[in-house]
Order: C-alpha cells, then sequence, then structure tokens
C-alpha cells in the first residue's frame, strides 16, 4: 500500500507535469531516475537533449550530449530588453523579460534570477539607491545598523509586507512557464550575514563578529526567520533548486570555524527549509567547501590565510564604495580584532565591492 507521502510527491510529480515545468528529482525513486538517466544519454548520443534532461543525467553521473552550464547574468540581459537597471530592480515583469531574453540568447540548464544582493536587506528597512545604469545598493552613509547596539534593534518584518522579495517571488512565477522543459529556473536567497552585511558594512560587522558574536548573532535569528518565509515562497512558486549564497563562507570573508559558529546554524535552518519541501539546494562554492543536496561540485580549492577572519583595505574614495584592486593593500583582522599586513595581493584585475568605507587602525608605514 502507497503511503500518504509517496501519494503527495506522486501528486506533485503530476502537476508540475501538467503545468510543464520540471519536477523535483528528490520527489522520484533513485530507480526511476536511473533508468531516465540512462535512456536520456542514450538519446544525447543522436539528438540533443532539452535543459532538465541534460541535468538530470549529470546529476545521476551518466554521459549527457555536452557539458550542463548555469550562466549567471545578473543585470546584462536588461541590456537585450532595453529596461534601465532601476526598472529591472524594482519591477518583477522587466526583471523576468531580462533573464528570459539573457536565457533566450545563451542558453544553459539553470537560470540564477540574481537580482541584486540587496533585496532582503531592503525589505528589513535598509535605505537603498536604484541607479540607472548600475546595481542597486544600500545608502553606505545611512546603514540601517548604525552600532553594536543596533544588533538587537532589528526585528523580524512581517514577509506578507516584504515588497522585494514578494516581487522576486513573482519573477519566478513568470519565468517558470516561459522556461518550461528547456531549463531549470532556480530560486535565490543571500545568506544571514550578507543580508546583514548590506545594512552593517563588511568592516563593521567582520570586527563585531570577532569583538561581539552575539549580537550579531541576535540579529541573524531576526533575520533568518523570515528568509525561511521567503525560501518557502520560491518553493511554493515552483522552483525545484535554490541557491543559498553563503557568500562569507569565503576565504575573503571569515575563517572556517568563525563561519560555522557565527552563520553556519542559520545557514542549517535555511537548507532544512528547503530541505523539507524535497527542493534542491545549491550552495555556490566557497574556500571552506562547496555544499548541495544531491549536488556535488567537482571543485575543491586550497584554504588560503589560515586563521583570517577578514580581508580589508584602508578606506580611499569619497562615496565610501571601496573596491579592492591590484596595487592596493589587503589587510588582515584576526581572532583578536587587531589589523595585520597581509602579504599578498588580489589577483589582478579582481574587483570586490566592500559596501561602506572601511576603516583600519593603524596607519600605512612611511
Amino acid at each position: 500500500m502507497a503511503s500518504p507521502g509517496s501519494i503527495s510527491d506522486a501528486s506533485r510529480v503530476v502537476k508540475s507535469l501538467l503545468k510543464g515545468v520540471p519536477p523535483s528529482p528528490a520527489l522520484l525513486p533513485d530507480g526511476l531516475l536511473d533508468a531516465v538517466a540512462g535512456l536520456s544519454s542514450a538519446r544525447g548520443r543522436v539528438s540533443k537533449l532539452m535543459g532538465f534532461e541534460r541535468l538530470l543525467v549529470t546529476l545521476r553521473h551518466r554521459e549527457p550530449d555536452r557539458v550542463p552550464c548555469c550562466p549567471i547574468v545578473a543585470g546584462g540581459g536588461r541590456r537585450l530588453t532595453g529596461h534601465t537597471y532601476a526598472e529591472f530592480s524594482t519591477d518583477p515583469a522587466a526583471a523576468a523579460e531580462s533573464f528570459l531574453a539573457a536565457f533566450d540568447m545563451i542558453g544553459g540548464e539553470i537560470v540564477v534570477p540574481l537580482v541584486d544582493l540587496s533585496v532582503e536587506a531592503a525589505d528589513f528597512g535598509q535605505e537603498m539607491v536604484y541607479p540607472e545604469n548600475s546595481t542597486a545598493h544600500p545608502e553606505y552613509s545611512r546603514p540601517l545598523v548604525k552600532d553594536v547596539d543596533g544588533y538587537r534593534k532589528l526585528r523580524p518584518v512581517d514577509f506578507r509586507n516584504a515588497e522585494r522579495m514578494l516581487a522576486a517571488v513573482k519573477m519566478l512565477e513568470i519565468m517558470l512557464p516561459r522556461v518550461g522543459m528547456r531549463g531549470v529556473v532556480g530560486g535565490f536567497a543571500f545568506g544571514p550575514l550578507g543580508v546583514l552585511n548590506m545594512m552593517r558594512g563588511s568592516g563593521e560587522m567582520f570586527r563585531d563578529c570577532v569583538n561581539h558574536p552575539a549580537e550579531v548573532m541576535a540579529a541573524l535569528d531576526a533575520i533568518t526567520g523570515v528568509l525561511v518565509e521567503y525560501v518557502e515562497a520560491q518553493c511554493d512558486a515552483g522552483v525545484i533548486i535554490v541557491v543559498l549564497d553563503t557568500l562569507f563562507a569565503s576565504y575573503n570573508g571569515l575563517s572556517k570555524e568563525l563561519w560555522e559558529k557565527i552563520e553556519g546554524p542559520f545557514a542549517r535552518q535555511l537548507a532544512e527549509a528547503i530541505r523539507r519541501g524535497r527542493h534542491l539546494l545549491r550552495r555556490p562554492d566557497t574556500e571552506h567547501g562547496a555544499g548541495s543536496h544531491k549536488l556535488r561540485s567537482p571543485a575543491r580549492r586550497l584554504r588560503r590565510q589560515e586563521g583570517a577572519q577578514a580581508a580589508l583595505r584602508r578606506p580611499g574614495r569619497a562615496d565610501g564604495a571601496d573596491r579592492y584592486a591590484a596595487s592596493e593593500l589587503w589587510d588582515t583582522v584576526r581572532s583578536d580584532g587587531g589589523v595585520q599586513e597581509a602579504d599578498r595581493r588580489p589577483r589582478a584585475g579582481r574587483r570586490i565591492h566592500t559596501g561602506p568605507r572601511v576603516r583600519v587602525p593603524h596607519e600605512r608605514a612611511a
């Protein structure tokens, strides 16, 4: 006798197929997935596979007709539709059309609808700037969390009134039937520490992670509950994979030990929320290990700067938007909260946006 869970899973698979969108592989038994992947792999030797087929064949470790890919287009697609960046950032229909235009031109197996990294922070009340021809960003001179006391003042917001997050969900609802079986439309959520960074600024937040971890984690607790609702809404919209961007798990963020202490427990809550819906979780590769659910990245990166908590540079630009460049000095915030000059420089041409300007408590040697 079939269990209620298996009947529910089968119903969800049928509903997805009737809508013309891929069902989540997590809803299907392994034997069936292997059989379908084997047939698709064989067909791929003589004909072109659909995007979802190609992804499934790869996930089940069979040979596809070509290597699947996942272009990260972000706001580039708006150049194809003629929308301003402000329209792309605030209008879900404009964003959907931009991503679809890029998908039609470039292809790929997974569409990652990354609008910008300030979507969640804006709904918590962070003042935003929407340039006509550049990525939306916080008003750096007016961070929502102004000091250490501000972390505990941060409160969860009512997701029903979360304008930008709801717009992102609406964008997914527009894109899913348009992409159909040609590929997979993924969801996207910035990790809670990344969201907090947009409301505090990297330099201050990194130091606070070292010197005031309890306060930082209190804010992350308030943020994570809302993010759980956000990823659940994306899953309900029909996505079968959610990208969870734990940006500061990378080597230019926090050390492995500090990240696991500060953001790790909250990232786990989000991962569990995604898996409860029988969806796939994809976490971008980071220095501290790439993680996924039924997805395994072949990339393995060497850890660098052992013991370093964060890579920072001294303030320079008048607008507060500091950037790394090949000729600039990197400094390192150590576990004691002090700053020590690093013995390396960023790779040539690398640029990383750090938000509000970082103030380093020592002067450059003459």
